[in-house]
């Protein structure tokens, strides 16, 4: 394949995009680059974030498409843009995670269970998505950090153990921009316990906006003595901050803005999604 091909194919699968399956890391034909099982093989080794959609012909009927740490994608960009990028360059950043992947807070708290596999393995648990599926257009919708075994504690605290680099989940870029959210600054974590319920069930998935860190009032993720759990949060007068549980039998208290770093208090982030059973 000529030079010119290759550079036309790259910008038709890039698009600026910023997640891609392992067949079109290949079909890139990057400098330095991998065969379609060898960036399998990086991807993996690297952990880098993941979603897995319906395929015909994938394993399970599924496929994955991985985003890469950011200073490869920005060489995937500069090549899609006819650019020169050294093979040099390419095996420098394919094996890098991007540091803001792992969590930055020592509160994280690790999942208790984990999740069971339904009868019928990998087969059952994607079953049969239908025709509609192959219409879906990835470059609309962006993965977001999914850390699936660290949670929230919606008690008393838990725990703090650092968590594992994450997972991802899609979401369409439309509705992030509808809400002013920067994907980039989203992290997406399980809550456990049951003080805020009924709004939170336990298990729940929330989405934290990490710039929101100055109160209103609305349901927060915070840090108190070194616990990560998630409160509503109620801004008084003379910078009164009061922190509620939804749920009744757990009392609200209030900690006063001056005194927060000495009480082990911060804010990492305000509440912004949801997702749970419906009880």
């Amino acid at each position: 394949m000529k030079s010119s091909e290759h550079s036309s194919l790259a910008q038709q699968i890039c698009s600026e995009r910023s997640a891609f399956t392992c067949a079109e890391l290949a079909a890139m034909q990057l400098p330095g680059g991998l065969s379609e099982r060898g960036w399998l093989k990086a991807a993996t080794r690297s952990r880098w974030p993941f979603v897995e959609i319906p395929a015909k012909g994938g394993k399970g009927g599924v496929k994955k498409v991985f985003s890469p740490p950011p200073e490869l994608l920005r060489l995937i960009h500069r090549h899609a843009r006819g650019e020169p990028v050294a093979a040099s360059e390419v095996d420098s950043a394919k094996g890098r995670q991007e540091a803001r992947l792992v969590p930055q807070h020592q509160e994280w708290s690790a999942a208790q269970a984990p999740v069971e596999e339904p009868d019928g393995g990998e087969d059952a648990r994607h079953g049969d998505c239908g025709e509609w599926a192959g219409g879906v257009d990835l470059k609309d919708y962006r993965p977001l950090r999914y850390y699936r075994d660290i949670s929230l504690s919606a008690g008393h605290g838990a725990l703090n153990y650092e968590g594992e680099p994450p997972g991802a989940l899609l979401f369409s870029e439309a509705w992030l921009r509808t809400m002013g959210l920067k994907p980039e600054r989203l992290l997406l974590v399980r809550v456990s316990g049951d003080s805020m319920l009924p709004t939170l069930q336990p298990g729940s998935t929330v989405m934290i906006d990490t710039t929101a860190t100055r109160v209103t009032s609305g349901i927060y993720a915070i840090n108190l003595g070194g616990a990560a759990m998630v409160k509503r949060l109620q801004a008084l007068l003379g910078g009164v901050i009061r922190v509620i549980s939804d749920n009744p039998a757990y009392d609200a208290f209030q900690i006063k803005r001056h005194a927060a770093e000495t009480d082990g208090f911060s804010i990492i982030g305000r509440v912004v999604w949801h997702a749970g059973a419906v009880p």
